[in-house]
């Protein structure tokens, strides 16, 4: 562990999980300490990387920035683990391979101030190239997104805003088998709980590159992991009685996804869109009908 002195009662702390990200955390971090908001820490989790993250960040001559090492358990544990470290009023958990931009806190320390009694909360986010170039439409909801959240993952977990004795009753999964979607899974157990906000002031960027664990994807993991969110969300007896269905159908709609986009198995494709559309009908509606379409087309 490499630990720097912090504030003793910081706004928020940004937990930063990692694995294997030296080439690309630096810039991160960079851009989190190059805020207009001061008040503020940083905690690093290297989920039992290999490489020199922990060199890359003691050379980091500031105050606001802790490391530490713990073994291999995955995102969810990372983060938590950050989480259990964390002196903020408000948690932050921002990926190794994204960007800030100079807002990013001072905007979420305006909306508290307008919204005092706001536990979770969300702002707008680019998605571009590793030259920064947008590549997808700018991602900004505004009001009330529990309804939003249901039908499919809108948010980004760089510009979610939690406080932190909520997020202390709920916490992230740490079923490695739910690797992925272990964040969806929070939003959802918040959302039967707690009103979840969003405001379309863009305060990040998602950098889209070969390793980022979505591009690797496949439609055998992208399977295990539904079956670790239906043991999941069983669990959870809010979730159980009120979203199971549609959650459901739009992880057996992913299922179906990667596995039309993998060609040879149509098959199971179609299996898994059909699971998904006697769930919930409508959502054959949505624009991965036709994505799953075009793949189960090409020859």
């Amino acid at each position: 562990m490499f630990l720097s002195d912090t504030s003793s009662h910081p706004e928020f702390s940004i937990i930063v999980p990692t694995y294997n990200r030296a080439k690309l955390i630096g810039e991160t971090i960079k851009s989190l300490l190059d805020q207009t908001f001061k008040n503020y820490e940083i905690i690093v989790v290297d989920d039992g990387g290999t490489d020199n993250t922990k060199a890359i960040i003691e050379d980091i001559k500031d105050e606001r920035v802790a490391y530490y090492w713990k073994p291999n358990a995955e995102r969810g544990a990372a983060r938590n683990y950050g989480a259990s470290l964390a002196k903020g009023r408000y948690l932050n958990f921002f990926d190794s391979d994204d960007i800030a931009y100079s807002n990013h806190l001072e905007t979420a320390s305006r909306f508290i101030s307008e919204n005092p009694d706001v536990v979770t909360f969300h702002s707008g986010y680019d998605w571009t190239d590793v030259k920064m170039k947008k590549i997808r439409p700018t991602v900004a909801n505004t009001g009330l997104l529990n309804k939003k959240i249901i039908k499919h993952n809108i948010l980004s977990c760089n510009n979610v805003f939690i406080r932190k004795v909520e997020f202390d009753e709920l916490r992230f999964s740490e079923d490695r088998k739910l690797s992925g979607t272990e964040d969806w899974l929070l939003w959802l157990r918040i959302a039967c709980r707690y009103d979840i906000l969003g405001l379309p002031t863009i305060t990040s960027a998602i950098i889209e590159h070969d390793l980022r664990s979505m591009n690797i994807a496949t439609g055998e993991n992208t399977l295990k992991r539904t079956m670790a969110f239906d043991e999941n969300i069983r669990l959870d007896t809010c979730l159980k009685q009120t979203v199971y269905k549609k959650a459901m159908a739009e992880m057996y709609y992913l299922t179906a996804l990667y596995f039309s986009i993998e060609g040879r198995k149509r098959s199971r494709a179609i299996t898994f869109a059909v699971k998904a559309f006697k769930l919930s009908p409508v959502i054959i509606g949505t624009k991965r009908t036709l994505a799953i379409i075009k793949y189960l087309l090409k020859k």
